[in-house]
């Protein structure tokens, strides 16, 4: 009986004896949070008889090759987010396992360094934008003004979006971000993108013309590039905004007040489409004609049955060739001069005039007009 429990004592001291020497955790691994592409590091201490060894393991699974109480990861992707790591720790008489630390991998904040092309035109088809940079991901998004756009992701220095013509469609600024998601993540700083008005042309004037002392009108403008809105293209006379009508972009509308008209010479047209972009199109003249004049007829007296004969006289236009002039004649007295017995002559800027009286009256008939031709 004294054997035996000696024999038993003896496997007591024995068992705390290899207890004692069991492999003990004193510092365990805490979970880690890192960037994407970034590394994180987790380690033990622990303490043992004999030569310790360490095994690390993620998600339950061993590690090749991570055998020492520090274990550094290889730069993280999305998928390692949520990992799990753990250690066992071992020696020849027994081992043990640490709690599980999880390993947070959050996307970068991204950057933008530029953005191509950084600038289009009013009206202009869809822009295919190419935005460079840093830190975008695969679930980068592509903002315009704040407003995300389908983004493909290239790589994490390029990514493009396809900008729509609804976007382009007035002059003007937009801010370019790229927005990466959670976890993480967040807004990059914003780069500006440009819409320019575009310079206009126009190609012709109706009408082209008009005469001293007429009544205001409707000029039309045609043309190209031409924009509309409140700040949109504007006719100019002589350089002098007016009111202008947007018909199209081809096509605007303004009224010439009859005060634009009341001096004879040339006036230009412009239209001038405002900033960014835009500036004044080309310069189409509008004549304005002066009225004709014709030389004094001198008063004659005649004999009772007799006519005036030939009177001459000039016809002169500054716009209108003499040729082209249409001249009439009408008298105030017509019991005395008809208009009948009116007799026009001559040619070019010489003409003549011939006045019959009939029967025995007497008086002071006058005459006559001078007007261009319709």
């Amino acid at each position: 009986s004294y054997l035996y429990v000696h024999s038993d004592m003896d496997k007591i001291m024995l068992r705390l004896r290899d207890l004692a020497g069991m492999p003990r955790i004193y510092s365990l691994p805490s979970s880690q949070t890192t960037v994407l592409g970034q590394s994180a590091a987790f380690s033990v201490f622990a303490t043992g008889a004999s030569v310790l060894s360490y095994q690390w393991q993620k998600n339950g699974m061993d590690i090749s090759g991570a055998t020492t109480a520090t274990y550094t990861t290889l730069p993280t992707s999305s998928s390692d987010n949520s990992a799990q790591f753990r250690c066992r720790v071992s020696n020849g008489i027994g081992s043990v396992t640490s709690n599980v630390a999880t390993l947070t991998v959050n996307n970068p904040a991204p950057m933008i360094v530029g953005i191509s092309p950084s600038v289009t035109t009013v009206g202009s088809s869809a822009v295919t934008l190419t935005v460079y940079g840093s830190n975008f991901v695969t679930g980068s998004t592509i903002r315009w003004n704040g407003s995300d756009r389908p983004t493909t992701y290239v790589s994490s220095i390029q990514s493009t979006a396809t900008i729509p013509v609804a976007d382009l469609t007035a002059a003007g600024t937009a801010n370019v971000t790229v927005f990466n998601p959670a976890p993480g993540g967040g807004s990059s700083n914003a780069v500006v993108f440009t819409i320019n008005n575009p310079v206009p042309t126009i190609t012709a004037l109706s009408p082209t013309r008009a005469n001293t002392g007429s009544s205001s009108f409707v000029l039309i403008v045609d043309g190209s590039s031409f924009v509309s809105g409140a700040s949109g293209s504007k006719v100019r006379w002589n350089g002098a905004d007016r009111t202008t009508t947007y018909v199209n972009s081809s096509r605007l509308t303004v009224t010439i007040a009859a005060s634009d008209i009341a001096v004879a010479g040339t006036s230009n047209v412009t239209v001038f489409n405002p900033s960014p972009g835009g500036s004044a199109s080309n310069a189409v003249p509008f004549t304005i004609n002066g009225t004709p004049t014709i030389s004094d007829i001198q008063s004659l007296t005649i004999n009772e049955d007799s006519s005036t004969g030939t009177v001459a006289f000039t016809v002169v236009d500054a716009e209108t060739s003499a040729g082209s002039l249409q001249v009439s004649a009408s008298s105030n007295n017509q019991a005395l001069v008809p208009d009948g017995n009116l007799v026009l002559g001559g040619s070019g800027g010489a003409r003549t005039l011939t006045a019959t009286p009939i029967g025995k009256p007497s008086g002071l008939p006058t005459c006559c007009s001078i007007a261009r031709a319709a």
